[in-house]
């Protein structure tokens, strides 16, 4: 009985001990090939991760990405994401562990599990199961995006690009938006070439400020009425990427600027 009270003991303080040490990093790298697969992002399984991680709120980094200085600086200041398969014949199954510079484990997610006979749709569906378990420890707030936004600055370019009121951005179908600031965020209303259809200055877009500078909630106005709520970025070249869930899987708007 003492045995077990003392197991029960030491189990407990290392749970609050991995919760205490992932709520003390800055940011999450995630690899761009899992060694399980047989090309980067295949099935789009790496940008599902980062698009996850986001979504609660984390700083996170492909393992190529430059690190901005101010983060770069702090000693072990990041977690790297590992994503293990323990599928047999029937089903598939992903888990995925946090590491800190030291390789130290300081997260171990549950095994997420997926009958889904097509891969894309079994990987995608395990990998969201798995992430159940970070969604459960983390359900209220996030003391890692907090802690980024208010002791560490951003880059000069992400402040350069941060000050600008208006911009004309266009996708590869030529889609072309003008976002405004607007209470912290952007209103993006369309711009109509002179081939193109539609209601000049209507409101497609809103970007919607989070705990992150540089990250956005964003309500996507259809043109069949619909609002879809989803994330947005802009990456170290100002590009602006949103992410949209579709039965393919994670699908990314890409918008560059024009000006």
């Amino acid at each position: 009985m003492k045995k077990n009270i003392i197991l029960l003991f030491l189990l407990t303080c290392t749970i609050v001990f991995s919760q205490k040490k992932l709520n003390s990093f800055a940011y999450v790298i995630v690899p761009e090939h899992f060694s399980f697969l047989a090309k980067p992002n295949q099935y789009q399984l790496n940008s599902l991760t980062k698009f996850l991680f986001e979504k609660k709120g984390f700083v996170v980094f492909s393992e190529y990405d430059p690190i901005p200085k101010k983060l770069a600086v702090l000693e072990c200041g990041g977690v790297f994401f590992k994503l293990k398969k323990k599928s047999n014949l029937f089903q598939t199954q992903l888990q995925f562990e946090l590491f800190d510079c030291h390789r130290k484990r300081v997260f171990e997610s549950s095994i997420g599990v997926s009958r889904e006979k097509q891969y894309r749709k079994a990987y995608q569906e395990s990998l969201r199961k798995a992430f159940e378990s970070l969604t459960k420890k983390f359900s209220k707030a996030v003391p890692l995006a907090e802690e980024y936004t208010e002791t560490i600055p951003l880059d000069t370019k992400l402040e350069k690009r941060e000050r600008k009121s208006e911009a004309v951005y266009i996708n590869s179908e030529g889609l072309r938006i003008q976002l405004v600031k607007n209470k912290g965020g952007y209103a993006g209303n369309l711009v109509l070439g002179s081939a193109d259809k539609g209601v000049s200055g209507a409101l497609i877009c809103r970007l919607l400020k989070t705990s992150l500078p540089y990250v956005f909630k964003v309500s996507w106005h259809e043109s069949s009425g619909k609002v879809e709520q989803t994330i947005g970025y802009f990456d170290d070249k100002g590009i602006l990427n949103i992410d949209f869930e579709t039965d393919q899987g994670l699908s990314v708007m890409v918008f560059e600027p024009m000006n």
